[in-house]
């Protein structure tokens, strides 16, 4: 009879890890973790808002301003994982960004709107790739056309590994910032 109940007793706890494993698998099916991402998604896809944050820190050491409107992101894993950030944010998310991603060797410059015309002619380094992947996704995060004039601020390529890069655009007119970032 000891045996019996040790047994059942066996099966129940069997029972039981199975359903909470199926559970867990069940959630991280539907809700997966950054690291799957970077490890497991070699092409390209729009992340959850909820990832965008912790996606940008990882790839460029920096964080989002605390107020964020119509943050979407696209990103791309495997070795090399890269992201394209949009957001809206206030004249003190703007100064963040500014301060924040203007650091030692980066560089800045105003782009007013005939040199964007002229750089969107010949393909303009940062919205090329993000409007490749906003075609394969199927989402539109930025219309290049629609960009007046803002601020360019450019990473410094240093030495040693590992190396962030990343292009940072701030429009001017509508107070909304584009960041294009990879993690070499």
């Amino acid at each position: 009879m000891r045996e019996c109940k040790w047994v059942i007793s066996l099966l129940v706890a069997a029972a039981i890890l199975v359903i909470l494993l199926g559970i867990a698998v069940a959630y991280l099916h539907e809700h997966p973790p950054l690291w799957y991402y970077v490890q497991f998604t070699t092409s390209t896809r729009e992340l959850p808002t909820r990832l965008i944050g912790p996606a940008l820190r990882y790839i460029t050491g920096r964080e989002l301003p605390e107020k964020t409107g119509g943050l979407r992101a696209i990103f791309q894993g495997g070795r090399d994982p890269r992201i394209f950030v949009r957001f809206d944010t206030d004249t003190e998310g703007i100064a963040y960004v500014k301060r924040s991603f203007t650091g030692p060797g980066a560089s800045s410059k105003h782009l007013d709107a005939d040199t964007l015309k002229r750089l969107t002619l010949s393909g303009y380094r940062m919205f090329y790739l993000a409007s490749q992947w906003q075609d394969e996704n199927g989402v539109c995060l930025f219309d290049q056309m629609s960009i007046e004039s803002g601020l360019e601020i450019n990473s410094a390529a240093g030495p040693g590994a590992p190396q962030r890069r990343y292009h940072v655009f701030i429009d001017d007119h509508r107070n909304t910032v584009y960041i294009s970032a990879v993690f070499r």
